[in-house]
């Protein structure tokens, strides 16, 4: 699984100003900017002192769920186990940020049904982006790939991507940059009141990790969804 790290030595944790809960999802096509987006997203919600982990799908695949390939069947078989690893660490107190192709509304439903059967707040995110754009980012070079006849069932070509009915956001990353992008995710969390503000007593300082701020973990710079 993808772990965003502690924060490096040099970087000031914030205090907790804000407290997290649930579960967001994000899909999309490959190159639409999922995975951008969950980490940028992540690192804001750090600032705000939230604990939050981001599931990746190539990383889950990489583990978890190597044994399973690109049929209709294991596609779903890969959301679903995912699900139930977002909602025991939802469960445990963590906010889970979900970053998968779920190509299937199905698989949107059952993600969906198994967080609200365990009440953790959920929302779903659709990524979108034109497939055109996700071929020509391919930060992968799956698409290439696919096209030259090395990879099989390559989503948006080969296999469906079933456009989502009901998404409760769309963030269309065409033209986007990431901070444009994480602003109104975390506005809209805001609103959902997945993440709300600690009440001023509960407020604690923070400790600094060593003096020095890391350049790394400060801020979210201007950048192009890919």
């Amino acid at each position: 699984m993808a772990i965003l790290p502690f924060p490096q030595d040099g970087c000031k944790v914030s205090p907790s100003l804000w407290n997290a809960s649930g579960v967001l999802w994000l899909h999309g096509l490959s190159g639409s900017g999922k995975s951008t987006l969950a980490r940028n997203l992540s690192q804001e919600l750090t600032h705000l002192g939230v604990n939050s982990f981001v599931l990746d799908g190539d990383s889950v695949r990489r583990g978890l769920n190597r044994d399973l390939g690109l049929s209709p069947e294991d596609r779903k078989e890969n959301v679903r186990r995912t699900a139930e690893v977002a909602r025991l660490m939802a469960q445990a107190g963590v906010f889970v940020i979900a970053a998968f192709i779920t190509p299937y509304e199905e698989s949107r439903h059952l993600v969906r049904a198994t967080m609200v059967q365990a009440r953790i707040p959920y929302a779903e995110c659709h990524v979108s982006c034109p497939l055109s754009l996700c071929m020509y980012r391919d930060p992968k070079g799956l698409y290439a790939r696919a096209r030259a006849g090395e990879v099989k069932g390559m989503t948006g070509l080969a296999a469906p991507f079933e456009e989502p009915g009901h998404p409760d956001l769309t963030v269309n990353t065409q033209g986007a940059d990431v901070h444009e992008c994480v602003h109104t995710i975390v506005s809209f969390l805001r609103n959902r009141h997945m993440l709300v503000p600690v009440p001023d007593e509960e407020q604690t300082d923070a400790p600094m990790i060593n003096a020095k701020k890391s350049q790394d973990t400060e801020g979210i710079s201007s950048q192009q969804v890919v």
